[in-house]
């Protein structure tokens, strides 16, 4: 049984708080494991056991990322209680290359976000639990400041060596030698109704041979997010779904059977594959082309 099935069947009503103390007692977790957990104790548990290899193999192969540090005030505490991701990539068509640190606390639960635009005089929201805000400073993106200050696009997607590839036992590894965790080749699951759980901001994730199947909705679980993942030889079959969004992905070979989509959004991807007897409303492309076969 998945680790976190245990944990729930133990306390129905353990916390997101309470989950995470307890899930990163784990350094190996399952593939279900990891898509049945909340988006926060998911975030600790990687914080803790992913993300430090990353930023360690990505100092250590790439020294301008130190440089870029230094020049922007980047430190170990930022990269690790935000989304890396956030500090590498503007979004394309925004107006300014700064983005703005701010620390968010919500119900005991603080993470840091990455914001492209930010007011000032924002106030707190929510209303039995306020929601704080505590500006940090102003930087550029990795990418925004290798692109400006040496000349060089760069994109870590571009850095990705597979194994095995094509099958259920894919291993890919980003930077070289970095392997990327692994929650692709199955079904996420969902509840009764076709809402999945948990939707997430999925990121660095290996997630090749996803298989997306009948009307997933999302809701307060959260929406599924990837970026800087691959997602290649994802299986839409007989799929109704709105508001999917890949930024920096590798999304080869998707094949898309008997579906309805709508609204899905790719941002500095490599996108592949076949559309057969389906319909694709709203997609939007930034950045690159998708040329169905």
């Amino acid at each position: 049984m998945a680790i976190v099935h245990e944990l729930y069947q133990k306390n129905i009503n353990i916390t997101d708080l309470e989950l995470a103390e307890e899930i990163v007692k784990y350094p190996e977790l399952e593939p279900l494991d990891l898509w049945l957990l909340p988006q926060y104790p998911f975030d600790v548990w990687r914080r803790k056991y992913d993300y430090p290899r990353l930023i360690e193999s990505i100092k250590r192969r790439r020294p301008d990322f130190i440089e870029w540090m230094n020049d922007q005030g980047i430190t170990d505490e930022y990269l690790l209680n935000g989304y890396l991701s956030d500090f590498f990539e503007s979004k394309p068509l925004d107006t300014t290359s700064n983005k703005h640190l701010i620390r968010v606390t919500y119900k005991g639960k603080v993470n840091l976000q990455s914001w492209h635009n930010y007011d000032s005089n924002k106030q707190y929201g929510g209303d039995d639990d306020p929601v704080e805000y505590e500006y940090i400073k102003a930087y550029k993106s990795y990418y925004d400041w290798l692109r400006e200050n040496k000349g060089i696009r760069f994109s870590f997607i571009n850095k990705l060596d597979r194994f095995n590839p094509n099958t259920d036992s894919e291993i890919v590894y980003v930077n070289t030698d970095v392997r990327m965790l692994k929650m692709g080749a199955m079904e996420p699951p969902t509840n009764a109704f076709g809402i999945m759980l948990r939707g997430k901001t999925l990121e660095f994730v290996n997630a090749s041979g996803l298989i997306l199947h009948g009307n997933i909705r999302f809701g307060d679980m959260g929406n599924l997010e990837f970026n800087h993942c691959t997602v290649d030889n994802l299986k839409c079959q007989e799929l109704g779904l709105y508001h999917l969004n890949f930024q920096n992905c590798s999304v080869k070979n998707i094949q898309v059977i008997n579906s309805d989509l709508q609204g899905w959004l790719f941002v500095s991807c490599y996108l592949t594959g076949n559309v057969i007897d389906s319909k694709l409303s709203y997609f939007r492309i930034f950045g690159g082309g998708f040329t169905p076969t």
